[in-house]
């Protein structure tokens, strides 16, 4: 029982006094959480060589996700109908039949369901909460699909140990400067780079 209350305390603390500083007290609460699964998956992701357009025509779309995202850092629900249209367009002009390779072929193909599906949901309500709670899904397909195929431009994976209720969420990034789509004003610099890929 005292386990749980000094767990509890410790979030509210980082809530109050902000992410960067409190380093320390994330890493106790990831160790007390560790036993009930309340950390990051770790996905190990392979890159695949592909076709140079399929990454040129990915990368449009990886574009598209950082103005989606970039609207999230300003709390910004308003706009965000418009990007999602361009990222669909963008995901349309993607030629799967450039991935020769079944492996490759496959992994695509479910980054694509998950990509279609949380655009979709986006879609549907105008309320930044959910908004935000699908782009957590987004996220984890576009990093998945930028790791395994690369798009020839430097990208950082982000993350936010705090973002998803305190599951912590992830984030692409075309600047290494953390700007945090997950809770914008609020906790603007939470978080920290995970990976560099391209």
């Amino acid at each position: 029982m005292k386990k749980v209350i000094f767990s509890v305390a410790v979030v509210a603390a980082m809530v109050f006094t902000g992410c960067k500083s409190e380093k320390k007290e994330a890493t106790v609460v990831e160790k007390t959480v560790e036993k009930t699964s309340i950390v990051e998956k770790k996905v190990v992701v392979e890159r695949l060589k592909v076709d140079v357009k399929f990454q040129n025509q990915l990368e449009k779309v990886v574009a598209s996700y950082l103005e989606l995202k970039d609207e999230f850092v300003l709390s910004n629900a308003g706009k965000t109908t418009e990007i999602i249209a361009k990222l669909t367009t963008a995901l349309s002009k993607v030629d799967m039949s450039l991935l020769k390779d079944p492996v490759a072929h496959k992994m695509w193909m479910e980054s694509l369901m998950k990509i279609k599906s949380s655009a979709a949901l986006m879609n549907t309500t105008t309320e930044i909460k959910k908004q935000r709670a699908a782009f957590i899904v987004l996220s984890a397909a576009m990093i998945d699909s930028v790791k395994a195929f690369g798009i020839n431009k430097t990208v950082y994976k982000q993350f936010c140990p705090m973002a998803n209720k305190n599951k912590g969420a992830a984030w692409l990034s075309f600047q290494k400067d953390i700007k945090n789509p997950y809770f914008g004003d609020a906790m603007l610099t939470c978080g920290s780079v995970q990976d560099t890929m391209n």
